[in-house]
């Protein structure tokens, strides 16, 4: 099911994300924040190329909202990483709720296994080493893994 008019979705947010994966190791987790708003404008450019009725689009806005927002109570990624899901978010829910169901369950996994990695990696070596270390990590690969493996799966490339 190769989708045409939404692949220019998947190529140039699998670009933007490759672009802010390479800038979230090399500035120390500092990104340009404009990638992500030019991104949010696609996403929401998607909404050209379907019939959807208001209630659908201002669902899609508020679930995306409150998702971001649940993110940010948490505190487990930054602020940047959660502009980054709020786009993708948005971008998969315009395409198909299913899509987004999908990515859901693959960022969730991915997330999981990343976390516990690597949390016990660095905690591990604070042991070691008896002082307490920086316990935040890069977060943008797995956001980058989720959608490549999405818009794979679902052949959206």
């Amino acid at each position: 099911m190769y989708n045409e008019p939404y692949s220019y979705f998947a190529w140039i947010g699998t670009i933007y994300l490759i672009i802010l994966t390479y800038q979230d190791f090399k500035r120390n987790k500092n990104i340009d924040d404009r990638y992500n708003y030019f991104m949010s404008g696609i996403a929401i450019s998607l909404f050209s190329h379907s019939i959807a009725k208001w209630w659908f689009i201002f669902f899609i806005i508020t679930f995306t909202i409150l998702a971001t927002r649940f993110l940010k109570k948490f505190n487990l990624i930054g602020e940047g990483d959660i502009n980054a899901v709020r786009w993708v978010f948005m971008g998969f829910a315009i395409l198909n709720v299913f899509y987004l169901a999908w990515f859901t369950f693959i960022f969730s996994i991915i997330t999981l296994l990343y976390f516990a990695i690597f949390k016990l990696m660095i905690w591990r070596l604070s042991k070691q080493e008896g002082k307490k270390l920086d316990m935040t990590i890069q977060f943008f690969p797995v956001i980058l893994t989720s959608f490549i493996l999405t818009c794979s799966m679902f052949r959206i490339y």
